[in-house]
């Protein structure tokens, strides 16, 4: 057991080292870019709730708005609201923590009606609807995702305000088990970002 809490404790020096060191991205920013995937995979298998925004349970937006809300970003409470007041990002530069927004029908370019979260290598957290869970899907692999996919927003503006509030990020023993709970197919990895 101690050899387990040793290594987990190495893992987390070895990514704030390499969070702290890799660039372009600002230190402050990866790390709320890292606790917004720590929390999200904490999520994973909560249940759908309608307008649920708790750990009780999740609509679609209601899952992205507590994510953010816990590392101290506020956030429209729609999709179509969160995508308008996100940044463009090109699909080629989305980082760890950005959202990815899908529409209804791409026949018709309806506008927007689902969000997730990215957390790299073709991989995205989300709410996917009533009577499902929180999950894990792929984007690209998946064509009922990619044919959907309408783009991706970045809220890095919103991220320098973290280090001016206070923050509700986890402490260190919930982070641990972020860490255990992982997808292991799910890494936060700096050449994302």
């Amino acid at each position: 057991m101690r050899k387990f809490f040793s290594a987990i404790f190495f893992l987390l020096c070895l990514v704030t080292f390499i969070v702290a060191f890799a660039q372009p991205v600002s230190r402050e920013e990866k790390t709320v870019r890292m606790s917004l995937i720590m929390i999200a995979n904490k999520c994973v298998g909560i249940g759908y709730q309608f307008n649920g925004t708790t750990p009780k349970g999740f609509d679609n937006a209601g899952f992205v708005l507590y994510v953010y809300q816990k590392n101290g970003i506020t956030l429209p409470r729609t999709v179509k609201g969160m995508f308008g007041a996100g940044d463009y990002v090109d699909t080629k530069d989305a980082k760890p923590g950005d959202l990815l927004f899908f529409m209804e029908d791409p026949v018709t370019g309806s506008s927007v009606n689902h969000v997730g979260i990215y957390l790299g290598k073709d991989k995205f957290v989300h709410m996917p609807g009533e009577g499902a869970y929180v999950r894990i899907e792929r984007l690209v692999k998946d064509s009922r995702w990619s044919a959907r996919f309408a783009g991706v927003r970045s809220y890095h503006k919103l991220f320098d305000d973290f280090t001016e509030k206070s923050s509700k990020s986890p402490d260190k023993k919930d982070k641990v088990q972020a860490f255990k709970n992982m997808d292991p197919d799910v890494q936060f990895e700096t050449s994302d970002m």
